[in-house]
């Protein structure tokens, strides 16, 4: 768990630490329940930050799942019969990275079968009713009302491409994508001036997973206004050229 945390923990290494979380989700005491059981509501939360975290240093969204993916699918989600409770804003979580990882492999031919096997690995957690969420807080909305948008615009590539019409890995995940879209509700729509966290405290690249959850690492001040953050140079990059900070910099203003 310390190795999660640190955020320069990237590749090589956070794949030693998913290795050493299965081993020990291997390991069965007396009592016979799974070690993990005991760790879940603190790896879970750590896991997908330590993902959200490589995303937005700009590391391959590939490279995020071989080593994220078999610390939260295979070691904590195959228990999920005694974490009845993973079945909330974690499934909204985990969309979103999964969400990050089509973005990169949709325009692919047969980039399919490489995110074929994780929708499959998510679709049994998704509920048989739509989710319905009791939290109303506004960090909580927003995350909902981005992750589903994050996966209606994936819907919309996969049309527009007429993957499904061209190969059948990608009829096979059109079926299971629209499985995954009946399970999880937009929620209302957002009010004026509605925000997840102040502006320092979130990444202020819309597209960005940390710009609705609260970011877990040092985040970086842009200099020209001192106003809003980003979680690193790719991120700001984005805003400035398509976000359109460009326009309400105060640096451009001035």
């Amino acid at each position: 768990m310390r190795d999660l945390k640190d955020e320069y923990l990237l590749d090589d290494r956070l794949s030693n630490a998913a290795w050493c979380a299965n081993v020990y989700s291997c390991l069965v005491p007396g009592d016979g329940r799974p070690p993990t059981l005991w760790l879940e509501p603190q790896l879970v939360p750590l896991a997908l930050a330590a993902g959200r975290r490589q995303m937005c240093q700009g590391c391959n969204a590939e490279t995020v799942f071989v080593n994220v993916a078999d610390l939260i699918f295979r070691i904590i989600c195959k228990q999920i019969s005694h974490l009845p409770h993973i079945l909330d804003e974690t499934i909204y979580e985990l969309l979103g990275l999964i969400c990050c990882f089509a973005k990169d492999v949709i325009v692919e031919e047969e980039g399919s079968d490489r995110l074929l096997h994780i929708v499959e690995w998510f679709v049994p957690l998704l509920p048989a009713q739509p989710l319905d969420l009791d939290d109303r807080r506004p960090q909580a909305l927003a995350m909902r009302r981005f992750t589903h948008n994050f996966w209606r615009e994936i819907t919309i590539d996969l049309h527009q491409q007429r993957l499904a019409l061209r190969h059948r890995g990608w009829r096979t995940f059109s079926v299971l994508w629209r499985r995954v879209g009946q399970a999880i509700p937009e929620g209302p729509e957002a009010v004026p001036n509605e925000a997840p966290f102040e502006p320092l405290a979130r990444c202020a690249w819309h597209k960005c997973l940390c710009s609705v959850h609260e970011p877990k690492h040092r985040m970086r001040v842009c200099k020209g206004c001192w106003v809003v953050a980003y979680c690193g140079t790719k991120c700001q990059t984005d805003d400035w050229h398509a976000g359109g900070h460009r326009e309400h910099c105060r640096s451009t203003r001035e």
